[in-house]
C-alpha cells in the first residue's frame, strides 16, 4: 500500500519481522512523529517500513494515508517505542531514524498524551513533545 494514494485505510501499519527480543508496548509507550509532505511521503515510508520490519525501529510504525487527510504539515509518519520512560531505547531509535537519513527535529510524543487528546497547535498553547531532537 502507499500512503500518497491509499484511500480504503486511514493509516497503513508495519511491523517487525524478527525476534529481536524488543520489549512488548507498555502504557508509558510513545512515537517518534515524522511530517512529511504528499511528494516525499511514499519513499520516506517505504524506507521506515524497511527497517521496522528488519527489527531496526522497535516493534511497529504506521503512516497516515491520502484518506486520513493531510495535516498542515502533510502526512505523518509514527515510530513507536515501548516505554517513554526508557531514555536510552528511545534515542535509539532516534538515532537510528537519524542514521538512515532523518537528520531534521524530530518529535516525540506519549500514548498517554494522544490519548488525552492532547494535540499542538496555533490555537492551543499545549506543548505535547516530551522529547524533541
Amino acid at each position: 500500500m502507499v500512503p500518497s494514494i491509499t484511500t480504503s485505510d486511514y493509516w497503513i501499519w508495519a511491523h517487525s519481522l524478527v525476534d529481536n527480543n524488543y520489549p512488548d508496548h507498555t502504557e508509558q509507550g510513545g512515537k517518534w512523529l515524522i511530517f512529511v509532505n504528499q511528494k516525499s511521503v511514499d519513499r520516506y515510508w517505504s524506507r521506515i517500513k524497511h527497517y521496522t520490519e528488519r527489527g531496526f525501529l522497535g516493534h511497529t510504525s504506521k503512516v497516515s494515508t491520502i484518506k486520513f487527510g493531510k495535516t498542515k504539515k502533510g502526512f505523518v509518519i509514527c515510530v513507536y517505542t515501548y516505554d517513554s520512560e526508557d531514555v536510552d531505547d528511545v534515542m535509539d531509535i532516534r538515532e537510528m531514524l537519524s542514521t538512515i537519513g532523518f537528520k531534521e527535529k524530530l518529535h516525540y510524543k506519549t500514548d498517554r498524551s494522544t490519548l488525552q487528546g492532547n494535540y499542538s497547535g496555533k490555537n492551543t498553547g499545549k506543548t505535547i513533545s516530551k522529547y524533541c531532537r
